[in-house]
């Protein structure tokens, strides 16, 4: 019974496994000045001007269509973070936790969205 239990988790993590990496990834948009009326599905919007990061903008991606709207200027609180990879791919940190509405947690590594229970944050 221990062995099927152990075959059985382990085939649960293959399958999350799986699933993170069908994921689909985000395409990076850097923008100066304003955000477009709508935003594209599977878009990240940074926003930067005279090559300094203002923000960056998302629709939530658990499909509720808000959009989010994360600040990337460090002596404004709260503040991400923005990397850029050597993929070309962004990540930010720390993850985006939405307190109204859907409460989505989720981090954004990579140009893929990681919920919160799937991966650490690493």
């Amino acid at each position: 019974m221990v062995i099927v239990r152990k075959i059985i988790n382990h085939l649960r993590k293959l399958w999350a496994s799986f699933q993170l990496w069908r994921q689909p990834r985000y395409h990076s948009i850097f923008i100066e000045g304003d955000l477009p009326n709508s935003l594209e599905d599977k878009a990240i919007y940074i926003v930067q001007e005279d090559g300094f990061l203002w923000h960056t903008s998302m629709l939530c991606p658990c499909g509720c269509g808000e959009v989010i709207h994360l600040n990337l200027i460090p002596d404004e609180r709260p503040c991400w973070q923005l990397s850029r990879n050597q993929d070309d791919t962004i990540s930010l940190f720390p993850s985006i936790w939405r307190t109204k509405g859907c409460q989505s947690h989720f981090w954004f590594r990579h140009n893929k969205v990681h919920w919160h229970r799937e991966i650490p944050p690493y």
